[in-house]
């Protein structure tokens, strides 16, 4: 998908219920710091951010060590 930036992107309104952003936070060994990052990230989008959103974070296992 390709978004034209000259053309107005058009949100659902605020009080709509759809989620508009999946924020994907990859990690990798972060057990210990992923927390309050995730708790800092969403505790901003809910200052910022007028829509709904969902925070995702996919983990790799820790027995993929090689690609």
């Amino acid at each position: 998908m390709s978004v034209d930036i000259d053309e107005p992107i058009s949100l659902p309104a605020t009080g709509s219920g759809r989620t508009v952003l999946d924020i994907v936070v990859p990690v990798y060994n972060e057990e210990r710091d992923l927390e309050p990052c995730i708790r800092t990230l969403r505790e901003h989008m809910l200052r910022t951010f007028p829509y709904r959103f969902r925070i995702k974070s996919p983990t790799m296992p820790v027995s993929m060590t090689h690609w």
